[in-house]
């Protein structure tokens, strides 16, 4: 079944998109240069609070749709990948943060593209909240604290704690979420 362009052309869809396409290039584009990291994290951070808004907005005035289950997650995973490639390439994030993060939902996405029926049915879970959490306020801390007039200061360390904690929670989420798609689509009956 097509979507439908009322489907497609939601609030919701619109600002997943505006959050890859617009908003990503611009963090990474203003992380470049030390002395814009400051306004990198705000972006960074516009970027993480779209995620939430446009999960608001679509719950609240009923604006979910086939297509917002797919845009979302697919705006936020390449957007984290590609914002943690080029804090990597900066020197600002550990590169076995980025291959655990980036590996795990390209294992993740090949097990849900065998698994395309059982996609509908899955959720988050509270352990995908929790990664995300810590991860969406890691990131801007430790671009934050890569800044030269904070260099001094203990929001690196804080900010490391919480991304090896959420990268590590990445990982059991992503073979969490791999299992639930195996197991719903074992239980659905082949069309």
């Amino acid at each position: 079944m097509r979507p439908t362009r009322h489907e497609v052309l939601t609030l919701p869809n619109m600002i997943s998109v505006i959050r890859l396409v617009v908003l990503v290039p611009i963090v990474i584009w203003l992380m470049r240069e030390p002395d814009d990291r400051i306004l990198a994290t705000i972006a960074l951070a516009v970027f993480g609070a779209t995620d939430w808004i446009d999960g608001f907005i679509a719950r609240r005035w009923n604006m979910a749709s086939r297509v917002g289950a797919v845009i979302d997650p697919v705006a936020d995973r390449l957007g984290i990948a590609f914002i943690c490639a080029a804090m990597t390439v900066f020197g600002i994030l550990p590169v076995w943060m980025l291959l655990v993060i980036v590996l795990t939902d390209f294992g993740l996405g090949l097990v849900g593209a065998t698994r395309m029926h059982a996609t509908q049915d899955s959720h988050v879970t509270w352990l995908g909240k929790i990664r995300t959490a810590l991860i969406m306020t890691g990131l801007p801390l430790l671009l934050l604290g890569s800044a030269p007039k904070l260099a001094d200061t203990p929001i690196e360390t804080i900010a490391l704690v919480l991304l090896s904690t959420g990268v590590v929670l990445h990982l059991a989420a992503g073979i969490h979420y791999a299992l639930m798609l195996i197991r719903l689509g074992r239980q659905r009956p082949a069309a």
